[in-house]
């Protein structure tokens, strides 16, 4: 299936399930994901998802490369294919949040080590979100401004905090040094402080114990191309309508942010992952 609207060409389209699209109840997870290149020459969002398999632990991964930056597609592809390998090779390890700390150390320093042809030096980066589950036990790490958000009870909360220049700003307001509109005009608001490619994360957020899951809990994890065109509430309103079938929410959520028809946009990555 691809998604199809007369505002945009099909050649800007290239959505692709990355997991399996049947529930299945023995394991109580079910996952679903979607990819839209958006108006950009080229996809730079790259997601990497577990199927589905007893009850073995699963591990969904998302990590945007940075436009603004050198070979952002070889920097995400990087970090989700490396971790879903790296996982894949321990996974039952238990100890989720050690893993988690040194993959982010790691690919860190992988990125901020590329280089040209000729042996050069290329300044690149992404962000990252991953999540593992196992059982009922929900680990995760992030580092950038993708978000992470977990769908509970019809609310909408976001585990992370962007790590972006506004942390900084804000800090700026507690002391009175400028006003919160001056901080939200700011041109540099937006502007990464932390992210895989820097050879030396700033920040990182994850927790050392298990969010304990509930039933019919939801994760969605989703690059910024998705939470600038619909908000908060608009992703949580698609996704409760289309809860039955979490790949049906993925591809809503997609086709919703085509409609909008922003024409700047983003690329646009989704994971969700129901328990």
């Amino acid at each position: 299936m691809f998604f199809k609207d007369k505002k945009v060409e099909p050649d800007m389209l290239d959505w692709k399930p990355l997991s399996q699209r049947v529930n299945t109840t023995d394991v109580g997870l079910s996952i679903g994901s979607a990819i839209y290149i958006g108006k950009r020459s080229s996809q730079q969002d790259s997601i990497k998802v577990s199927n589905v398999k007893d009850k073995d632990p699963v591990i969904a991964i998302l990590s945007d490369g940075m436009g603004g930056m050198a070979d952002g597609n070889k920097a995400s592809s990087t970090c989700t294919e490396g971790i879903f390998f790296d996982f894949n090779k321990v996974k039952g390890m238990g100890d989720y949040p050690s893993f988690l700390q040194n993959e982010v150390i790691k690919y860190d320093g992988i990125i901020s080590g590329f280089t040209d042809e000729n042996g050069n030096p290329i300044h690149s980066g992404a962000t990252l979100i991953a999540c593992i589950i196992d059982n009922d036990n929900f680990f995760w790490a992030t580092v950038g401004d993708s978000h992470l958000y977990l769908i509970r009870n019809n609310e909408i909360k976001q585990l992370n905090q962007d790590h972006n220049f506004m942390i900084d700003l804000q800090k700026k307001v507690e002391r009175g040094l400028m006003t919160e509109k001056e901080a939200l005009s700011h041109p540099h608001k937006d502007s990464l402080i932390s992210f895989l490619g820097m050879n030396g994360i700033r920040m990182i957020d994850m927790n050392e114990e298990p969010i304990k899951l509930q039933k019919e809990d939801m994760i969605v994890i989703c690059s910024d191309g998705l939470y600038r065109t619909l908000n908060d509430d608009v992703i949580k309103e698609i996704t409760r309508i289309y809860k039955g079938n979490v790949q049906n929410a993925c591809e809503k959520l997609i086709s919703a942010v085509i409609q909008r028809d922003n024409p700047s946009q983003d690329n646009t990555s989704v994971i969700i992952l129901k328990y």
